[in-house]
């Protein structure tokens, strides 16, 4: 009964990246978690002290991967809420601790029980899903790959772990790799169609962040066809990357007249989702910067790249590959003229260069051979291009996220320098423009920014 109440709340996370969502995620979650709290208590944290302690003995290694399955993810899930939101589910009784949630799912997968495999897969996405969204250069790679060893070794087809062979290979960095192993968790099976449906949408960004504009357009075209999860954002991908394929092809095209392109484009809007009376995020953006597309005389500054940006996937560059895509972003904004480029269009080039130069920087100054010059060099470019972009916040008219990032952007910039007053500044600016204008992203930037204040609080109280 417990574990059939977590997965209907785990929906609910999954269902939306929303903070509401998150709330009724675990609101919905309550009497599971109340249920898994007293097991663990009772069978797990203090046998010993407990009456029933003879019942210890009789309980298979089965039932007790279940409680520290269940135990570890509500604790993980309750983590990852924003403190001001979780002290209002503490009040209803829930309470979240990340090292409590990954230590309970380890003692799961040394049990080797029934839920011992689910156990490794929980704490496999949180380090290649969870915390990659919100810390992506600080990931335990180590454990992962133990952990996929392990159980590949053991069920050699298993479509799971080759799933997150892939996607470790992927964080890695060796996208030929991450490609041949999704391709060969496609192959193993023709089932789980949904399995299918999440390779491709791996291979959909692992063609896109090589910059081949086709083959990622495959991929968005078969997901908008078979998958049910997001078509508006499918559409607006495959839009984009087919926008971004014909502009490339010829350098004196500035907009995209195809009529194709256009017809998908136009069509974004209709295929928006609720859930429970709420639009996704992420669709609402995609329709905004579809129509931003007819009102610019079908025109947008590389929408690619700001798909891949936003989706995260700048984390996942090589140096040279990020270098192409800062020569990329600076050709446009010298190329095309103000009046045909808008402030919006301004801010968000200089924020996807400031954000690639500080990705050069944590990448570079992994490596022996980069000079302590290279690397100030680096940052000293992040930062001028991340300011650059926000002298356009009086300026921007619509995508007012692009001002909040680069507020973010910079926080993390000076957090990187040991430079926790400035740092704090600008994580307050970040916050600050929410209370003056609604903008697309709210919630994604807002996760960003309680995890570097969590990182901060480590160091320093805020």
């Amino acid at each position: 009964y417990a574990e059939a109440l977590l997965l209907n709340s785990l929906l609910s996370f999954a269902q939306s990246d929303s903070v509401i969502a998150m709330i009724k995620g675990a609101v919905k979650g309550r009497t599971s978690y109340a249920i898994y709290k007293d097991l663990y208590t009772k069978y797990i944290l203090k046998p010993e002290q407990d009456s029933s302690s003879k019942k210890v003995a009789k309980l298979t290694n089965d039932y007790i991967s279940g409680i520290l399955l269940g135990y570890g993810c509500f604790q993980l899930a309750l983590a990852m809420v924003p403190p001001k939101l979780l002290k209002l589910l503490e009040l209803v009784g829930l309470h979240g601790s990340t090292e409590t949630g990954l230590n309970a799912l380890a003692k799961g997968v040394e049990l080797d029980g029934l839920r011992s495999p689910f156990c490794a897969q929980a704490i496999i996405v949180y380090h290649t899903a969870f915390k990659f969204n919100l810390d992506p250069y600080n990931i335990d790679m180590t454990e992962v790959d133990a952990l996929i060893n392990k159980y590949l070794t053991r069920h050699p087809k298993c479509v799971s772990f080759h799933f997150f062979s892939g996607r470790s290979a992927a964080l890695k960095r060796d996208l030929a790799l991450a490609k041949e192993k999704f391709n060969k968790c496609i192959t193993l099976q023709d089932e789980w169609v949904t399995m299918h449906h999440t390779c491709w949408f791996e291979l959909m960004w692992a063609s896109a962040m090589e910059m081949n504009w086709e083959a990622a357009a495959d991929y968005a075209e078969r997901l908008f066809g078979a998958s049910n999860w997001s078509k508006t954002s499918y559409l607006y991908l495959l839009a984009s990357f087919r926008y971004s394929h014909f502009v490339d092809n010829d350098p004196t095209r500035k907009y995209a007249n195809d009529p194709n392109i256009t017809t998908l484009f136009k069509d974004v809007k209709e295929y928006q989702i609720r859930i429970a009376g709420k639009r996704l995020q992420i669709e609402k953006y995609c329709v905004r910067k579809a129509r931003s597309f007819k009102q610019q005389n079908n025109f947008l500054y590389l929408p690619a790249l700001e798909a891949l940006f936003v989706w995260g996937m700048f984390a996942l560059l090589e140096v040279d590959m990020a270098k192409r895509y800062i020569r990329k972003c600076e050709d446009r904004l010298e190329t095309i003229t103000d009046h045909q480029l808008s402030p919006d269009d301004r801010g968000l080039g200089h924020l996807m260069i400031g954000s690639l130069w500080k990705h050069c920087y944590l990448m570079q100054r992994k490596q022996s051979d980069t000079s302590d010059e290279d690397l100030q060099s680096n940052i000293n470019k992040a930062e001028e291009s991340l300011l650059k972009s926000l002298s356009y916040e009086k300026l921007i008219q619509k995508d007012h996220f692009v001002i909040a990032w680069a507020n973010f952007e910079l926080a993390e910039l000076h957090w990187l320098q040991e430079d926790y007053e400035t740092s704090l500044t600008y994580l307050k600016a970040c916050k600050k423009v929410s209370t003056k204008v609604k903008y697309s992203l709210e919630s994604r930037i807002m996760f960003k920014v309680h995890n570097l204040t969590e990182r901060l609080n480590s160091i320093k109280p805020v």
